[in-house]
This record gives C-alpha cells, structure tokens and sequence, in this order.
C-alpha cells in the first residue's frame, strides 16, 4: 500500500522543476504538511485529510492532498496540493475528479490557497505559473483565480548603502526571528520620538521554511509596512534598505519579496533596487455551483 513517504518521493522527483524549492526529508515532509508557514503552530481546523496517489504499473504519475478547513465562513474543499507529470494530462484529470469526490458538504473549493500550503513548499502564496500543466487542468475544470502574487528575487552579495532617515527617528529596533536552520531571519522596527511605530520589515531565513543547506542563504522579506499617514515621506524606503543592508552583512545573498501583481507601485519600488520577477503565484477557486468535474 502506498503511503506518505511514497508522496513524498514523487514530491521530491518533481520539486527541482521550480525555483528556490528543495526536496525535503521524511520528517521535514511529514513537520511541514502539518505546520503553519511563518509560526510552529500546527493547524487545528483542517479535517478529512487525503492523499491520493495515481500509479500505472509501479510508477507514481501524480499525487493529489485534500482537506475541508472549518472556517468561520463555513467549510470550505482545500485542494492542498496537485502534481502529476507533464504529459498524462488524463492522470491529472483523474486525480481532480477524486479530489473534488472526496470533498463533500462544501460549496466552495480552493486550490493553493495561501492559508493552508506545505511550509516547505516555501513560496507560501499559491501555484506557480511555471507549472502549466496544473494551472491549465484547473482552468479547464472551472476553476479561476481568486489571489495571485508575483514573486520577485535579488541575487547580490552587495550590500546597498546605508541611506539616512526622512527626519531623526526616536529609535530602531532590531529582533533575531527564529529557524529551524543555521541562519536566522530578522524583523526591524522603527520608532518615533513619541515611541509609536513608523514602519516595520519583518523577515525570515529560507531555513525557517527548508532545511535544505541552499536554503541557508536564502531570505524572504514577508512584510513591509510604514504607517498610513507617513507613506510617501522615503519611509518605506529607508525601512527597505535599512533592513536590506543588514540582510546583505549577516552572509544572504538571495532575497526574495511577494507583492501583488496590481500593485505595480511596490512592483516599481522594488525594481529600482534590482529585483526582478520570478514567477507568479496563484490561488484558485471554484463555486460549486459550477459543475463537479468529470473525466
């Protein structure tokens, strides 16, 4: 009988075809399918767990992971994960019919949603466009984009010059964030005279999400935010590079950051700084209301 780790070894077979992801080990699979992305908290209100496995002969040709997450909303069909190799689109097919049968009292089903992906699978946003053959076989079963990021990289040893505050700042606060790795993140906060906060950048280190040793060097910035009434003062900017420059000193030579692909201002913004677009991200969802799919 098929289990977990034979998921996992078609997981790891698959998962060099994307950017920044590793294959991961039997307890890291088993740690991260369970666990929230950015804390140790595991998730408390996912039920009916699956994994379904196609095979022809010996060999796996895709894998699908479905849950019902009790929301407040109600409960809502999670396809957690979906693969299958590029060419069995019959497979693939196949597999989104099982999913969806095993997904019952639901009027909704959602596909890579944010809030319930592997921490492992790192991005932490949705399906990459770079796998066609899954985002194509949602599309054709009624599903449609409900959220989509585009992920954005700078790959640079150097740091960038340390750039002074709009005006003086009350003080600056700096917290080691922790990992399960040998590299830890780092979140800053910048204070005003009365002590209230100006902006924030909160980060973590690749080896919170992957224990793979690439992953070491790598860092993803997971927020950025300076208070409404400061936005268009260089705030943000000098939050960014602030903690940009420390990032750089303590040995990360990959950051990667996510905004949403409308928001072409932080899109502008971090170009000017070298970053430039990986991939998208994408969550989908489908009513069902629509048709249930069929082979």
């Amino acid at each position: 009988m098929l289990g977990a780790d034979d998921f996992r070894a078609f997981y790891n077979s698959r998962i060099g075809t994307l950017p920044y992801r590793y294959p991961v080990s039997r307890h890291e699979f088993e740690w991260g399918c369970i666990h929230k992305p950015f804390d140790e908290q595991p998730y408390t209100n996912l039920g009916t767990e699956q994994f379904l496995c196609a095979v022809e002969g010996e060999e796996i040709l895709g894998i699908a992971h479905v849950s019902v997450a009790e929301e407040e909303a109600g409960r809502i069909g999670q396809i957690r994960y979906l693969d299958f190799v590029p060419g069995h689109r019959r497979i693939g097919q196949e597999l989104l019919v099982s999913a969806e049968a095993r997904l019952t009292d639901v009027e909704t089903i959602r596909a890579f949603c944010p809030d319930y992906l592997y921490r492992f699978f790192f991005n932490c946003y949705g399906l990459p466009d770079k796998w066609l053959h899954v985002t194509s076989i949602l599309g054709l079963n009624g599903y449609s984009v409900s959220r989509r990021e585009i992920l954005l990289v700078q790959e640079s040893e150097v740091a960038p010059s340390q750039l002074d505050p709009p005006e003086k700042v009350g003080r600056i606060e700096w917290e080691t964030t922790e990992s399960r790795g040998r590299t830890s993140g780092l979140n800053l906060r910048v204070y005003d005279h009365a002590d209230k906060v100006i902006g924030v950048c909160y980060t973590r280190a690749g080896s919170h999400f992957q224990l793979n040793k690439a992953a070491e060097r790598v860092c993803f910035v997971a927020w950025l935010n300076v208070r409404d009434a400061l936005r268009g003062l260089g705030w943000g900017r000098f939050i960014f590079l602030t903690a940009l420059n420390e990032i750089k000193q303590r040995g990360f030579t990959t950051v990667l950051i996510s905004t949403n692909e409308k928001n072409h201002r932080a899109q502008a913004f971090y170009a000017n700084y070298g970053f430039s677009m990986v991939e998208t991200l994408s969550e989908f969802s489908k009513g069902l209301s629509a048709p249930r799919t069929s082979v």
